[in-house]
């Protein structure tokens, strides 16, 4: 039987904080022999519940996009979009009305606004009125209603709702809405469930991370043909990516089980161009945008980073799909997929990418450090711009925005800071999967849509060692716009360095990553000419060092106007300028061999300042030896 069907949706006046709408699908005519034989079959006192019927739930999957029927006993889930009940009305007399109530848990109902029936209605027959939205809908003395709201993120648990024929309850029902996304009618998830493992791409070179087989550590470094090098491979390193993968798979295409991206395939993605890790193994967020539109599926944008409570893991569930959750897997770092909770929410479902695994957070203590949020395509951003530092080491950062607010972790107080608009600061990093163990920390710090300005950096020694930093920026289109690294830069506990930076996000700007010394040694007008020489290491004019240090590592940075021809260095009176190697907006690290007590170095050169004066940037450092 062939029905005609009107849509519109309207709100209502409730204390709901989810819309109410009705859908209605006109059934075909029926005359008025037809309607008076339903009435004949009805026992007086009229039983109008009769002539009245509830067919079943029905819900609008944020997936599928279309109307199901509810299964597996009336269940919803929380990024349905609406769930409703269908129902078919029949006018029996002039003045009939219908409505409908819905009961979420723990709140009081809320009423659709009433349907009203009449045999004729300015010159029409078999007409229903107060469906909101539309005008008279005539022609037939039988409707069907779908009775619906918005549920998306809503309260879970047992919803009622009751259905009611002249103020009769002829249906009263309840379905179960799930704070996890549905399954499908196979039972299976929605969320695709890789594993790194998997024989198909398990020994895929990773990224173009090797490590060497010299060092213990199995430190991340960008591989070079070393012979000593070793290339780390999906299997060890590819959780990230893994979960990744998933997350693309479940936005590509609803209601078709394609493929569109499998680890290996966006492991090669993130390798094109070099812009696909903003550090040896760890994915950049900017790029995951960039993969799933070369897939030619919809865009998948970082929203957020850092750790989150649950509320607000649950949150990210319902509203954007699928999400990266961080745990701990022998102790380091390890992403997993994550896509609701259990109905009592005792713990989080999951996929592993370990072993490919549907399970839950049970597998790791129910206990999470992590958390990153990507959006699908019904959200669109304007401004995807980025700053990103990645320190593969042993100190901790503490950044400043032009406003002086600050993010990091500052481990000679054990003081964490949070204020920096859209920042964190986490550990990260691919737990190895395999009989080889990585003992390296990676730690991140992201700012989203950064304010424009002047940025400073400290970095604080955790132990005696060595770091790498990645320092990249992206401009307003996610595109990138910044790079620097530092490589195995010496440190130790307590040990300060400070850097500065200037950021714009503008697409086509200059760099907008311009990174200097914190400290421009002081003498000179400090607009310009101080910023000839400046230093990340030291930070002030004099520096004692800990007891039994006879070593300073000097972090020196060379403007962008200056004559490189021209530096010269003294220490202690002696001429050591060949201990450097100055070239223009470069820096290095040049270590100090010094004497028991008072140690002077002297340090100059010439540059250009804006109005194309030549001036002179002298500095005199003071270390000192216990």
């Amino acid at each position: 039987m062939r029905r005609m069907l009107f849509v519109f949706c309207a709100l209502v006046l409730s204390a709901s904080a989810f819309a109410q709408h009705v859908l209605v699908r006109q059934l075909p005519n029926q005359n008025a022999s037809q309607v008076s034989s339903k009435k004949s079959q009805i026992v007086q006192p009229f039983d109008l519940a009769s002539a009245s019927g509830f067919n079943y739930f029905e819900r609008y999957p944020a997936e599928e996009k279309t109307w199901l029927v509810m299964s597996g006993g009336a269940t919803a889930y929380f990024r349905d979009t609406f769930v409703g009940g269908d129902t078919t009305l029949t006018g029996l007399y002039d003045g009939e009305q219908w409505y409908a109530t819905s009961t979420a848990p723990g709140s009081s109902p809320t009423q659709w606004s009433p349907v009203t029936f009449y045999s004729n209605y300015n010159g029409s027959t078999n007409c229903f009125l107060g469906l909101p939205g539309y005008g008279p809908l005539c022609g037939s003395a039988q409707i069907e209603v779908l009775w619906y709201q918005e549920v998306l993120c809503a309260t879970t648990g047992v919803w009622k709702m009751d259905f009611y024929d002249n103020g009769v309850n002829f249906y009263e029902g309840t379905f179960t809405l799930l704070p996890q996304i549905a399954v499908q009618s196979d039972g299976s998830s929605w969320v695709p469930s890789f594993s790194q493992a998997d024989t198909l791409w398990a020994t895929h070179p990773y990224d173009k991370e090797c490590y060497l087989t010299t060092d213990v550590t199995q430190k991340g470094i960008w591989c070079s043909n070393d012979s000593e090098e070793k290339q780390f491979t999906i299997r060890r390193k590819g959780c990230m990516v893994t979960a990744l993968s998933n997350i693309i798979d479940y936005h590509a295409l609803p209601g078709y089980h394609v493929i569109a991206v499998a680890p290996d395939q966006m492991n090669d993605l993130l390798n094109l161009d070099g812009r696909g890790w903003n550090g040896p193994g760890n994915v950049d967020p900017r790029a995951v945008a960039r993969v799933s539109a070369e897939l030619n599926v919809p865009i998948v944008n970082l929203v957020s980073s850092g750790k989150l409570d649950d509320t607000g893991v649950e949150a990210s569930i319902c509203r954007y799909g699928p999400q990266p959750m961080e745990v701990l897997r022998n102790g380091h770092s390890h992403w997993v997929t994550v896509y609701g909770r259990d109905a009592g929410r005792t713990t989080w479902l999951i996929n592993d990418p370990a072993n490919g695994d549907v399970t839950t957070l049970q597998r790791y203590a129910n206990q999470y450090v992590g958390n990153k949020v990507y959006a699908g395509p019904e959200y669109v951003y304007s401004d995807r711009s980025i700053v990103s530092l990645l320190l593969y080491s042993p100190v901790d950062p503490v950044l400043t925005d032009p406003s002086g607010n600050k993010v990091g972790y500052d481990n000679t107080t054990q003081t964490s800071y949070a204020g920096v608009p859209n920042a964190s600061y986490q550990l990260t990093g691919q737990e190895d999967i395999g009989d080889e163990i990585s003992t390296e920390d990676v730690k991140e710090l992201l700012v989203l849509q950064p304010s424009e300005g002047t940025y400073q950096l400290k970095l604080t020694g955790s132990a005696t060692g060595t770091y790498n930093m990645y320092f990249n920026t992206s401009d307003s289109n996610g595109d990138p716009s910044g790079k620097t690294e530092l490589i195995q830069v010496p440190t130790y506990e307590g040990s300060v360095q400070q850097f500065e930076f200037t950021y714009a996000k503008t697409p086509g700007a200059a760099m907008s990553i311009q990174l200097s010394g914190g400290f421009d040694g002081g003498g000179q007008r400090p607009r310009d000419v101080n910023k000839f020489l400046s230093y990340a290491n030291p930070t002030a004019p004099t520096t004692t060092l800990p007891t039994g240090v006879s070593t300073f590592q000097l972090m020196l940075f060379y403007g962008a106007t200056t004559d490189p021809a021209t530096f010269s260095a003294t220490l202690n009176g002696a001429d050591v300028t060949r201990w450097f190697h100055p070239e223009t907006g470069t820096f290095e690290t040049v270590p100090l061999p010094l004497v028991a007590g008072k140690n002077v170095l002297q340090l100059s050169i010439k540059g250009f300042v804006a109005s194309g004066r030549e001036a002179t940037d002298s500095d005199k450092l003071v270390f000192v030896t216990q």
